[in-house]
């Protein structure tokens, strides 16, 4: 071992592990093609000492040269090296987050980041990244979907053996049912007090037990998990630690039920003499146990879908609508279009509100302080009563609505390619938790409906033995083969 080669060699420039070549003191890197020479141990490259061996950089001229160009101006740069000081020398407590934001809101707000001239390159870089980056994550979505569609092609032979697995599990599922019915019908009448049948055989009862491991981890999604792996699509199963827990916890609990009973009817040890309050607890506790098991997978166990792509930006218009000039005052309501047409014999108010008039600026006057003032009237001022025949000027405005319009977009060459393909979009950003398949409403109702008789049993030992009723102790002969009692 000591006099072992070294299977693999270290570049100095790029330090990437290659295959250990011939002559290890001269040797070319695969990767950077940079020579590894060395003399006496130290590193020996002769383009250092002999100019003509280093290589001259050339422009090519099959392409032209690319200039970054800075989108901000002087100004904008030194708002935001201000911002990142101010920000920098904040001297208030840490974990005041509200305070910091507002501080932060005030230096943004006396220094503003993007000034009116940068506002639009700047916009345009972002569209400019968010077009990159949709690219990117369809490349990736395309390639994951590589080869699915030869992944949906099974043989017949491979349909035939996932039909047979799905009635395996059905069958399971059937057994699983059965086995948490049973059991929980028999820990409610033996909380109630009543022996049930099938304790007059513990035996059974246990190897019933230990048949069924094999259908107590019946998992209700695995159709609809296989259904989903068969389309393509990458779904992974949530909850499936908890359920397994709760599963296991049953079955010790069969179990360890099972081998009292054995015991008792065996050995003759009372060790769940029915008429006790201790026993009616502890089956009481089994039924509420066996409630918990049955109903929860169905709410525990469910299926996360893949978070879905969104190739179109369907809430651009709202961002660029929201994105307005620091120094532009926010449009105000529209007016009502139809406010002056009426079947009425009363004229209709005119609005309060000034009408768009195309040609006339809707900005507001400066004088409008001066309209606000309230006016007093003149001693001074002249009376002119206006001739009786004179109606005032009426002018017909032509209503134009405000034009909205979309910049057009450069063409990607991915217009066309999912034009028979149905998006769907939805309202909250993607999320993986988000994409979960639950268990709907008529599930809780059968699980409500059906444990408010189990409720109602249990409050109605309780308050039963609350009152001190007494209990006839059963004889030792009754206690190994009762009789059974009518329901």
């Amino acid at each position: 071992m000591l006099l072992r080669r070294a299977s693999t060699v270290s570049c100095y420039f790029c330090n990437t592990s290659v295959p250990a070549p011939q002559n290890k003191l001269r040797w070319t890197c695969p990767h950077c093609d940079a020579l590894n020479n060395f003399v006496d141990g130290n590193l020996h490259d002769p383009a250092m000492f002999n100019e003509s061996l280093n290589k001259r950089g050339v422009q090519r001229r099959d392409r032209l040269p690319e200039f970054t160009r800075n989108i901000l101006c002087h100004e904008c740069k030194r708002n935001g090296a201000l911002v990142m000081q101010l920000l920098a020398n904040w001297d208030g407590p840490e974990d005041d987050d509200a305070r910091f934001e507002e501080y932060r809101q005030s230096i943004e707000s006396r220094y503003p980041l993007v000034c009116d001239l940068c506002r639009s390159d700047v916009e345009a870089e972002i569209h400019k990244k968010n077009t990159m980056a949709r690219s990117a994550a369809l490349g990736a979505w395309l390639n994951q979907t590589k080869g699915k569609t030869k992944q949906r092609l099974i043989s017949p032979q491979e349909a035939e053996r996932i039909s047979r697995e799905l009635f395996a599990w059905r069958v399971r599922g059937c057994l699983w049912a059965a086995t948490a019915l049973i059991c929980l019908l028999c820990n409610m009448f033996a909380g109630l007090g009543y022996w049930p049948p099938t304790f007059r055989y513990p035996s059974i009862m246990l190897s019933l037990n230990a048949i069924s491991l094999s259908w107590m981890f019946w998992n209700p999604t695995y159709s609809a998990f296989r259904s989903a792996k068969k389309q393509g699509r990458d779904v992974r199963v949530r909850g499936q630690n908890k359920h397994i827990t709760l599963q296991l916890c049953v079955w010790i609990w069969r179990l360890g039920t099972a081998a009292l009973l054995y015991a008792h009817s065996s050995r003759g040890l009372d060790i769940l003499h029915f008429p006790s309050m201790t026993s009616r607890v502890y089956f009481a506790a089994g039924a509420f146990l066996e409630l918990l098991s049955a109903f929860l997978p169905f709410f525990v166990l469910r299926l996360q879908q893949p978070p879905q792509i969104r190739l179109i930006d369907t809430n651009s218009h709202k961002h660029e609508a929201s994105r307005s000039r620091s120094h532009t005052p926010a449009p105000g309501p529209e007016p009502d279009l139809f406010a002056g047409l009426s079947f009425s014999s009363q004229p209709p108010q005119p609005s309060p509100h000034k009408v768009p008039v195309f040609g006339v600026s809707s900005m507001p006057s400066t004088n409008v302080f001066a309209q606000t003032q309230p006016q007093f009237a003149d001693d001074d001022q002249m009376d002119i009563d206006p001739p009786a025949g004179a109606k005032p000027k009426q002018s017909d405005p032509v209503w134009l609505r405000p034009q909205r319009f979309f910049a057009p977009e450069a063409p990607t060459g991915l217009e066309h390619l999912f034009e028979q393909t149905k998006i769907v979009d939805s309202n909250e950003d993607v999320t993986m938790a988000d994409a979960s398949t639950r268990p709907g409403l008529p599930r809780m109702w059968l699980a409500v409906s059906f444990a408010i008789p189990i409720l109602a049993a249990i409050a109605g030992l309780v308050y039963k033995l609350r009152r001190g009723t007494p209990l006839q102790p059963l004889a030792s002969d009754t206690l190994l083969h009762p009789p059974l009692v009518p329901m």
